[in-house]
């Protein structure tokens, strides 16, 4: 029990990591888009970019790594292995669609 409990604690740490990977992608992505004229879909983000791209920064990290501390320290490790992997299965979907945008606008 205690092997599978530490490799579970493991485990979701690692997606913890992933999480924070893909977000930090994300962010310097959609600064990217931001930056040629694309706009933010997420109001709350758009509004941050218009005080700055560093409040941007700021509040995307903020926001991150509070939800993610949050889940991390008050749930079941067999919960965060699920909620931590749909994220990342999201975040995975958001990267993908910037490639392909960066792809699509390199013709």
């Amino acid at each position: 029990m205690e092997v599978t409990l530490q490799a579970t604690k493991t485990q979701s740490s690692q997606l913890v990591y992933l999480c924070h990977l893909l977000n930090i992608i994300d962010a310097f992505c959609t600064l990217h888009w931001l930056t040629i004229g694309v706009e933010e879909a997420n109001p709350i983000m758009a509004s941050a970019y218009e005080v700055s791209p560093a409040a941007f920064l700021a509040l995307k990290f903020t926001l991150v790594v509070t939800c993610t501390e949050y889940i991390y320290q008050y749930t079941s490790e067999k919960r965060k292995l699920v909620i931590f992997s749909m994220i990342n299965v999201v975040y995975s979907c958001v990267v993908c669609w910037h490639i392909a945008g960066f792809l699509a606008t390199q013709r």
